[in-house]
């Protein structure tokens, strides 16, 4: 097919292929339209500037389809990047984000029980002495804000100045830390 001058050409191309190309890709992206439409005017926009070296190019269906699958499967590799982004920052969502309480097995609780009143408020504030001075400056802030004050893992990370994943990370350190604190105060 005789491509003509590029501006007619052009003109041409783009109302016979449009609508299938948008549909190619609109298929290729599992119906997101906006990803399917800046993909389809990006490979308009490649062959606007690759026109004047198709010239009479016998297939530029061919071509254009060709061109479509290389950038269909860059949009869906992107596409499927964000949404492993979108999942990262969903775990930190307002329920989901609050430190779990330590586990059944601990049944220091137990051991408290047995304890008069007074034998018991010394050994809770020994407990915390011991547990506490053996943290870091950082730990004892993560400490404060998310046990002492019950506030989500994100408030960790916006007074540390540090990523989600980074407070999120922390806060299990610790959570383990202090779990074997605690194993190691009630063994004495």
């Amino acid at each position: 097919m005789e491509i003509g001058t590029p501006p007619e050409a052009f003109d041409r191309i783009v109302r016979q292929y449009y609508g299938k190309i948008l549909s190619y890709c609109g298929y290729f992206l599992r119906g997101n339209r906006q990803a399917a439409e800046d993909c389809t005017q990006d490979i308009f926009i490649i062959l606007y500037n690759r026109l004047g070296t198709l010239n009479n190019y016998e297939k530029i269906g061919g071509w254009l389809y060709k061109t479509a699958a290389n950038l269909v499967r860059q949009y869906a590799a992107a596409l499927r990047k964000e949404q492993k982004r979108i999942k990262r920052l969903s775990d930190f969502s307002e329920e989901g984000d609050s430190p779990r309480p330590l586990p059944e097995s601990l049944r220091w609780e137990d051991i408290l029980d047995r304890l008069g009143d007074e034998e018991r408020e010394e050994k809770i504030r020994a407990g915390a002495e011991f547990i506490l001075g053996r943290l870091k400056k950082e730990e004892r802030e993560i400490w404060r804000i998310v046990f002492r004050e019950k506030r989500p893992i994100r408030d960790v990370a916006l007074e540390l100045k540090l990523s989600p994943s980074a407070a999120k990370s922390r806060v299990a350190r610790l959570r383990h830390k202090i779990r074997a604190l605690v194993y190691r105060f009630f063994e004495t």
